[in-house]
């Protein structure tokens, strides 16, 4: 173990040591019938103690003054009272500490424990929380975050690269109570790989309309990192396009142990250009050795792809024809990578921002309310921000 891993162990698990004394019969030499002395601790083994967390009532109280003097010849006695000592409270009037809401947030979006679980487990603990209660605590307590979101976003669009994606996100009812048929949608924007502050940003939103993508990036000049998604066609910023995406569509043509088709020999080039920028990342090239590489080694292979493709003539509605009509129109926005070293290949940092909320939402399923869908992102944002930061 390193020393970062030694501080860091350190500090979550304060240490407490046992020790064993000596037995009666054996704390005298055996030679000349002396006291033995201690000369040095030896480590033997270390474990992990479990200790059950707790659950405490904090009362606030305040002292309140009054004059005896004029209380005792009949008149208004005067009345000072001390100065509140109520902290700003998250849930104002609420039950709830801001630790109690915040631990509810972990709990459902971090570790995937969905309210109805969470109201389970704290029963067992002898605490009645309703579900009900605790998502109107998170989405009140969600409030809290929204200076720091809108923080967030002034900080990526000062970065020059935005990775952005999006996923289904199904929410029941309007504000309003009104039943909602279509699926709504969160938004991912992510600060790029070489960003100066690492960023994760969700938005719902109840489409997945160009207008959307329009409002988010209102007045971003930077460079866009998404799929081929057509939503994402408009701005101010220069939109790049994610090789993994083209793979992956030539991937789903390739018939069953069939490693010479066409769209076997395609997704080999995709693959070599793949490696060299891999192991270009793994010797750590500055921005100069990346674009020499890019131009020596992947442009000649990028050249090569786009002759291979422009050669195939697949039948009309077949995957093949889907996939070589997906290369073909995205070619401007797949080479931009080959001039710019801030840019990666793929759009993959986007996705796996993407990945937990994918997993939070297979345990909660869905949102009872746009503002609970809301909240969502708003928590999302908190927790993912902070991992990528190693918080």
């Amino acid at each position: 173990m390193n020393t970062a891993a030694k501080i860091s162990s350190e500090k979550i698990f304060p240490k407490r040591r046992s020790y064993r004394s000596c037995p009666k019969n054996k704390c005298n030499c055996a030679v000349c019938g002396s006291k033995l002395k201690v000369i040095k601790e030896e480590f033997l083994t270390s474990k992990l103690v479990y200790i059950p967390e707790q659950l405490k009532m904090r009362e606030f109280y305040r002292t309140v003054y009054k004059c005896e003097c004029c209380d005792k010849k009949g008149e208004d006695p005067h009345i000072v009272k001390s100065e509140n000592p109520t902290p700003a409270q998250v849930i104002p009037k609420g039950l709830p500490d801001q630790t109690l809401v915040a631990d509810i947030m972990q709990r459902k979006y971090q570790l995937g424990t969905p309210l109805d679980r969470q109201e389970k487990y704290w029963a067992a603990q002898g605490v009645y929380l309703s579900r009900t209660s605790m998502a109107n605590w998170v989405i009140e307590g969600s409030k809290w975050f929204e200076p720091v979101i809108d923080m967030l976003w002034k900080y990526s669009y000062k970065e020059p690269v935005l990775n952005a994606d999006e996923t289904t996100s199904r929410t029941l009812k309007t504000d309003k109570g009104k039943k909602i048929d279509k699926l709504g949608q969160m938004w991912i924007c992510s600060t790029g790989r070489a960003a100066k502050k690492k960023i994760a940003i969700y938005e719902y939103r109840d489409s997945r309309t160009k207008a959307v993508a329009e409002e988010l990036y209102y007045g971003y000049t930077g460079i866009l990192q998404t799929d081929g998604f057509q939503s994402y066609g408009s701005g101010s910023y220069t939109r790049v396009g994610c090789w993994s995406h083209a793979r992956r569509k030539l991937i789903d043509c390739i018939p069953e142990k069939h490693k010479k088709s066409k769209a076997a020999i395609a997704v080999g080039m995709i693959d070599k250009m793949f490696k060299y920028e891999r192991e270009a990342r793994k010797e750590d090239y500055s921005d100069e050795q990346l674009l020499e590489m890019r131009r020596e080694k992947i442009a000649p292979l990028v050249d090569e792809f786009y002759k291979f493709i422009d050669s195939l003539h697949p039948g009309n509605g077949s995957h093949l024809a889907e996939a070589v009509n997906y290369a073909r129109n995205q070619k401007a926005a797949l080479t931009v990578f080959l001039n710019n070293p801030l840019v990666d290949m793929s759009n993959n940092l986007a996705e796996r921002t993407v990945k937990p909320y994918i997993i939070a939402r297979k345990n909660f399923l869905f949102s009872c309310t746009e503002k609970g869908a809301h909240a969502s992102a708003a928590v999302m944002t908190i927790i993912e921000t902070a991992k990528r930061n190693g918080l």
